[in-house]
């Protein structure tokens, strides 16, 4: 039991650190200001995709805002241009 616990842990210690409560927060936030929900993973069977590609897919997961500003800045592209 203790093994399984500790093995659980390991895999799923991400869940609790302060950034991804953080981002699921900033998500939340962005979702409410746009109208839209990014939060929830859609399997692609719910989607209208008129693609062969769809059957090697497995489902829609949006990226957080925050980590999606992350990478945008750091690209130091002139978005202007």
């Amino acid at each position: 039991m203790i093994r399984r616990m500790a093995a659980w842990i390991a895999r799923n210690h991400w869940r609790f650190s302060p950034m991804n409560f953080y981002e699921k927060l900033e998500g939340r936030r962005f979702d409410s200001r746009h109208g839209v929900d990014t939060q929830n993973d859609v399997n692609l069977s719910d989607l209208h995709i008129d693609s062969p590609s769809k059957l090697r897919g497995h489902r829609y997961h949006a990226t957080p805002p925050l980590s999606f500003r992350r990478v945008l800045k750091k690209l130091r592209v002139n978005f202007a241009d």
